[in-house]
């Protein structure tokens, strides 16, 4: 039978000063939950405090008492609170792994009625008739129905656990199999709490192991909730009442330590204790920042993770000015950072009469097929009018949705998603982000949705960016192909010249994996390398025979003069080296600058790319001094020139392009 008097000083001040915090933490944590929104995981956590706070409660207040009647009042009040725990503990772990299957929910109806009649049961005496004082030490006197109670215990902590393996075993996610290693340790310490309670004093020691066991639960149950945010408290409020709850039980072991001091120190107690106090007050001023940093990054180290990533984000993403580079990008972030299942993102365009999926991570190609949204109806009507954030679960809560929430539900189930966030630009409806489950299978929180929102706002400035350069863009090809027609204007000989170049030099630089980005300067560089020929009399540049040594001198000066050309319009620097440098050789025997590979500067990899296609198109052609090369004696006039003129490298995969019938 469990003991419940501890003999001895130290023993008492154990149990209650453990009591005590264990009571003041499940307090504080019960308050500020009741204090959230409602749900199922909520309601179970709140109910598994207060059963096992009153559990304590009784437990170590009986310690207090010697006599049998405030004992047995106690021991009671304790039990009713064991008495409902293995039900309440059953209800929080199908909560928790969400399951809904027949069977169990069954057994849980059943449960809370067999905890109501063993409760009833234990105010009559049935559990426990009274107490017995023997040795020293009070024991329950045990009813008739005691061990039916155990038995009843045992069952359902077992198969609550057996629960909590399965789903361990089901999940991929590492989250998830961490919160529920620490639960499943914190659960057979309840089992093994069961067994020391029902056992008979075969050890002299066997209620210490029945209270620490189930004071160990408590804290993992806690522990768990906290740091995987299986209940999710306001951040602010959750650092406040852990650097409360920290300060509290600081003061509560000054004291403690005051106790013992007077009890060893009778005659110099006052003396002592204004030292001890002084003393541990300074210490505390000291180090209080400390621990109040330690326990921010103990327990909110993925929130204050993505506080840090936020603002490396910020920085980062408005350096990329190509949507179809940036926006998956993003989705592979999310997806990462928040471990979810599916990922997209709708751009929204005033001129389209529907939307649809531009880019997504986890959904299946025929769902993206099919995913059109109407602009009449639905998310995007929603959006375009609200532009607030859409949880799925609050829409049929929500009045605000009473006539709309079943079109915007249908929206969301075609891209699996449920959550949506809108990006808002200066003028309005941008696009919208849709996510999906998490990995964990739990839902979005207050703090989830606040990083998210503040995640797309600064997704929304990044996807500005981009749509601007792109008008800025389509400026400067408007421009390019004005110019691109004055050039072959001047010499039919070239005509298609510069469009070939251009075009064959985006086909390279995409077989050489470079960024969209990067693809498209090279390809406008390529449209553009003989920009400065403008500036060079016609006499020199249509002359049918061999030019001359100063008229080769005109010549080469068209790179700089093209490149005069275009630093008035303001085109980005790749560009602009890329037509400077085009008829640079990697030996050095180049011009205008004579670089190489290897030299300081180097010679650009665009440059490098469009003299090599610059060379081929050249040779291919019909120019007025001769006649045009087959494909295989220019294929064969740029090996002879690789590694002396021309990058290897790039040679061999122009090579095969050409081969293989894409140039």
């Amino acid at each position: 039978m469990s003991q419940t008097y501890l003999p001895g000083n130290i023993n008492k001040m154990i149990v209650i000063f453990l009591s005590f915090f264990i009571i003041l933490t499940n307090l504080f944590l019960l308050a500020f939950t009741l204090l959230e929104k409602r749900s199922s995981l909520r309601t179970t956590y709140s109910s598994l405090l207060s059963t096992l706070t009153l559990w304590i409660l009784g437990f170590g207040t009986s310690s207090l008492f010697l006599d049998e009647t405030n004992v047995l009042i106690w021991l009671r009040c304790s039990y009713t609170g064991l008495i409902f725990f293995p039900v309440i503990f059953f209800h929080f772990v199908l909560s928790l792994t969400m399951n809904h299957s027949k069977f169990p929910t069954i057994l849980k109806q059943a449960g809370y009625s067999l905890s109501l009649i063993f409760g009833i049961l234990n105010l009559l005496g049935g559990l426990i008739q009274g107490v017995i004082f023997k040795d020293g030490f009070y024991y329950p006197d045990i009813g008739v129905f005691y061990y039916y109670y155990g038995i009843y215990f045992i069952l359902f902590i077992l198969y609550g656990n057996w629960l909590l393996y399965q789903r361990y075993n089901k999940t991929k996610s590492v989250i998830e199999k961490e919160r529920l290693k620490y639960l499943l340790i914190g659960s057979c310490c309840g089992i093994l709490s069961s067994l020391s309670n029902m056992g008979i004093d075969f050890f002299k020691m066997l209620y210490l192991v029945e209270y620490l066991t189930i004071v160990i639960f408590n804290l993992f149950i806690n522990y768990v909730c906290i740091k995987y945010k299986l209940i999710e408290l306001n951040i602010f409020i959750r650092r406040e009442h852990l650097h409360y709850l920290t300060s509290t039980i600081l003061v509560g072991l000054i004291a403690f330590i005051i106790l013992v001091g007077q009890r060893l120190f009778p005659s110099n107690f006052f003396l002592l204790s204004m030292i001890l106090a002084i003393g541990f007050g300074l210490s505390f001023h000291l180090v209080s920042r400390t621990i109040s940093q330690f326990i921010e990054r103990r327990f909110f180290k993925e929130t204050f993770d993505k506080k840090e990533f936020l603002k490396r984000f910020s920085q980062n993403i408005t350096s990329t000015f190509d949507k179809n580079l940036l926006l998956p990008s993003i989705l592979d972030v999310l997806v990462n950072i928040m471990e979810i299942k599916t990922a997209l993102i709708i751009l929204y365009s005033p001129d389209e009469e529907e939307c649809k999926v531009d880019f997504d991570m986890g959904l299946s190609e025929t769902k993206r097929r099919k995913a059109i949204f109407s602009k009449t109806k639905g998310m995007i009507k929603w959006f375009s009018e609200n532009k607030k954030t859409l949880l799925k679960e609050n829409l049929r809560l929500d009045p605000r949705f009473e006539n709309v929430f079943q079109d915007i539900e249908n929206d969301l189930e075609k891209v699996e998603s449920i959550l949506a966030i809108p990006l808002v630009g200066k003028e309005g409806l941008r696009g919208i982000v849709c996510l999906g489950e998490k990995e964990n299978l739990q839902g979005y929180n207050d703090e989830d949705i606040a990083f998210l929102n503040t995640f797309c706002d600064e997704t929304t400035v990044a996807l500005e960016n981009t749509f601007l350069y792109e008008e800025k863009m389509k400026y400067f090809l408007n421009t390019i192909l004005t110019l691109l027609f004055t050039i072959e204007a001047k010499d039919k000989y070239t005509k298609g010249h510069c469009e070939n170049v251009g075009r064959y030099a985006a086909i390279v630089a995409q077989a050489l994996g470079l960024s969209p980005t990067e693809v498209e300067n090279i390809k406008i560089g390529g449209y553009l390398h003989d920009i400065g020929k403008i500036g060079i009399d016609d006499k020199i540049l249509l002359k049918p025979g061999q030019l001359t040594g100063d008229e080769f001198e005109q010549i080469k000066k068209h790179p700089e003069i093209g490149v005069k050309i275009l630093e008035a319009i303001n085109l980005p620097g790749d560009i602009i080296d890329a037509v400077k440098y085009h008829h640079e050789r990697i030996s050095g025997n180049g011009y205008p600058n004579s670089l190489t590979k290897d030299g300081e500067p180097s010679l650009p990899l665009a440059a490098s790319i469009i003299g090599i296609v610059d060379s081929y198109e050249a040779m291919t052609s019909d120019r007025p001094y001769r006649k045009a090369f087959s494909k295989e004696d220019a294929i064969l006039e740029l090996e002879r020139g690789s590694e002396k003129l021309y990058d290897p490298k790039i040679v061999e995969v122009f090579i095969k392009l050409v081969k293989e019938g894409k140039i």
